[in-house]
């Protein structure tokens, strides 16, 4: 959790009935740069003399204690006299190493007089986090601390401890120096781990950005004063950032530094050493095609979508006629049967396998998949209750759903204490019922699919939408593309469970050579869910070489601590951008405020079923277009190695589709002979660049399969249409 990112930490954080504090804290310093000019110099000495003397001057009073007697003074002012000609050495006085960052005191201690102590080395996930914090404090001082279990001798120690009052729940941590120890406890899975990386982000000085660690202080020495007191618990329970940077095989760089609690495939945190992770069986979603079997559907129509055949509320027999014995059918098994069977399987399984509920078994999902259709029985005569029935007493589909994953979850909690089942609210089922709720123990996966360009709280937005689920003007059917209408159903479904999770799309999904203009609004949209009953998230979507990255990043800041300042937000993106993009990162964040002006112009939009030119104003890139180049060329102009370099070029790619896109008409389509001319240079110098580099064009393509025809402007190249 990131309160501050300067130099110290002093902040005070409200959760449920407990308060949280951060006091004293960390500062980065360089011993001897008595004035902090980033030099040690007779400058230092200057301003040193002036303030023994008592004459009013300005000195870093800890760069300023050189003797080690707690005060400024003659003493001080001869050693940095002997420093500057040769004759002694700060460095050797401090034992500053050869790290990144060369010096940690803890109190007033050097950190190579500690030992970190491991006091239960039957948790892995602790001895983890021990090996990690030994790791980065080398990397970091060049000290190496030697690790002890259970107790040590040593006078000063770094004690990793379990939580035994569940204060922390399984994420949370406090971290305290007290007479010089200091002490890290943490939560039942992953809290040590956690709170060991946070030490290492916000009091030595690193940061995870997803694929990469980077030190982001230039300062010589770190304080980790006496007296820090430093208690978090996230804010969301279920963190789950599955934008490809945080994905998969890259589980320990982007999954357990960043923090989160789940990512995309079941088992990819089901390891002690990493605390599990809230593990899902089977999906995120979408489960019923697995869990019923093909028996419980037929194809609906010519594309192939699927309508159950069977009665979700008849728990014993199925039937798809409205009466009459010859058209009734008589199934061996019902659907719920089925999916129950099936969910059990599954379990049973994993527990076979050594699989332990509440660790790598936490959740089922129980969900309609993407493309069905709900039964639309009607009940035989002299029977009620069937789905036809429900449907359209509840005026949703989702009445229906209530009761199939209430009479699974009452099994499954039955048979198997501890796992939660999950179900979703998707398409017709985002309209929420008038009566049914939720059991206690069902977590609800809403499924926002809300405008990108509009923040969830202003005002912006219209109540038609930019696309329609279901039946247009059916009482059943949802409107996708306006928030007005996504608030209306997610709050109405909060009357209705006890615990939601969010499917969040923040990526621009089919088009990604379209960066979306919402880097500025995810800040908005990640506080108003969490501050509406919001306790999870599962954040899904591709990945392109421009800010996708920087947006999963963004996002899992967010998710821990939805109390992050606006201002701190923007302190993220930038510190983010100087790391990815080098010194001349301001360019950058410029782009990425004209990129929200050009998104601005335009009205509603979605990521899955806008195109480009419906998210950009074609105008604005037009006139815009060579200034932004501009920016793009004075940041590779500034940055420091290949490596930036390579992210500039790629980030430029996503500009050259947009502004050569608004361009074509008026330079190529309507252009002079001179102007033609140069167009197709551009169009087909980007072309090249494209694929050369293997750009991400689409979710599942990298680079141009099209031959260059200069033709067809880059949106009709790439994904056949203009308008």
């Amino acid at each position: 959790m990131r309160k501050l990112i300067s130099l110290l930490i002093m902040a005070s954080m409200l959760l449920g009935s407990l308060c949280f504090t951060s006091s004293a804290g960390y500062t980065p310093y360089n011993p001897g740069d008595v004035n902090d000019s980033g030099a040690i110099n007779s400058f230092d000495l200057i301003e040193l003399k002036k303030h023994i003397a008592g004459v009013e001057s300005k000195i870093n009073s800890l760069s300023a204690e050189l003797t080690g007697d707690k005060k400024v003074n003659a003493k001080d002012l001869l050693f940095l006299k002997k420093h500057i000609v040769g004759i002694e050495s700060i460095e050797e006085q401090f034992g500053i190493g050869d790290g990144t960052v060369g010096l940690i005191t803890v109190g007033d201690k050097n950190i190579s007089e500690y030992t970190i102590v491991v006091t239960n080395p039957d948790n892995a996930n602790m001895v983890f986090a021990a090996e990690e914090l030994k790791k980065y404090v080398e990397m970091a001082s060049g000290v190496t601390l030697a690790i002890e279990n259970n107790e040590s001798d040593a006078e000063y120690k770094i004690t990793l401890l379990e939580d035994e009052t569940d204060t922390l729940g399984n994420d949370g941590f406090s971290i305290t120096v007290v007479d010089g120890q200091l002490r890290i406890m943490g939560g039942a899975l992953r809290g040590t781990m956690y709170g060991v990386y946070e030490l290492i982000e916000e009091y030595i000085g690193y940061r995870f950005y997803g694929y990469y660690d980077s030190e982001i202080f230039e300062a010589t020495a770190v304080a980790i004063t006496e007296g820090l007191t430093d208690v978090q618990i996230p804010d969301s329970l279920y963190r789950n950032n599955s934008i490809t940077p945080f994905h998969n095989e890259y589980t320990y760089n982007s999954v357990v530094k960043r923090k989160l609690s789940g990512s995309t495939t079941a088992h990819s945190l089901n390891e002690a050493k990493y605390g599990y992770g809230i593990s899902r069986l089977h999906s995120n979603a979408h489960s019923f095609d697995f869990f019923a079997g093909d028996d419980c559907f037929v194809v609906g129509d010519n594309s192939g979508n699927k309508v159950f055949k069977h009665c979700l509320t008849d728990y014993k027999i199925y039937t798809d006629a409205d009466d009459g014995e010859e058209d009734g059918v008589i199934s061996k098994k019902s659907t719920y049967q089925a999916v129950l069977e099936n969910m059990c399987m599954r379990i049973d399984a994993r527990i076979a396998a050594g699989g332990v509920i509440g660790k790598d078994i936490t959740e089922i999902s129980c969900a309609y998949a993407a493309f069905n259709e709900f039964c639309q029985c009607k009940a035989p005569r002299g029977q009620s209750g069937r789905c036809y029935d429900i449907t359209k007493t509840e005026g949703t589909y989702a009445g229906t759903l209530v009761d199939f994953v209430n009479k699974i979850e009452e099994e499954i909690t039955a048979r198997y204490p501890g796992i939660r089942v999950i179900t979703n609210a998707y398409g017709e089922t985002k309209v929420p019922p008038k009566t049914r709720s939720f059991n206690e123990n069902v977590v609800l996966l809403y499924c926002w699919n809300g405008c990108v360009n509009h923040s969830i709280e202003g005002h912006e937005c219209s109540e038609n939408g930019v696309a329609t689920m279901g039946t247009a003007g059916s009482p059943y059917s949802a409107i996708l593309g306006s928030n007005v209408k996504e608030k209306e159903y997610y709050l109405g479904w909060m009357e209705h469970c006890s615990q939601s999770y969010i499917w969040y799309y923040p990526t621009n999904i089919y088009y990604s050579l379209s960066p979306l203009s919402n880097t500025f609004k995810i800040y908005d949209d990640m506080r108003w869910f969490m501050e509406n009953k919001a306790v999870g998230f599962y954040v899904v979507g591709t990945a392109n070489d421009a800010f996708d990255g920087l947006n999963a990043y963004l996002i899992s800041e967010m998710m821990w601590d939805k109390d992050i300042t606006e201002e701190e937000y923007k302190d993220l993106i930038k510190e983010y951008l100087a790391f990815y993009y080098g010194p001349g990162w301001e360019n950058i964040y410029t782009y990425l405020e004209m990129l929200e002006e050009a998104g601005n112009d335009m009205g509603c939009y979605m990521t899955e079923f806008s195109h480009p030119m419906e998210m950009y104003s074609a105008e604005y890139f037009a006139e815009h277009y060579y200034e932004m180049i501009d920016l793009f060329d004075n940041a590779h102009a500034e940055s420091e190695n290949s490596w930036q370099k390579a992210n500039i070029e790629k980030a430029k790619a996503h500009l050259g589709f947009l502004g050569l896109e608004a361009l074509y008409d008026s330079k190529y389509v309507n252009g002079t002979e001179s102007e033609r001319a140069d167009y197709a240079a551009e169009y087909e110098g980007w072309y090249n660049f494209v694929n050369e580099y293997d750009i991400r064009v689409t979710y599942q393509e990298l680079g141009i399969e099209e031959p260059f025809d200069v033709e067809k402007s880059p949106c009709q190249l790439i994904y056949g249409f203009r308008d």
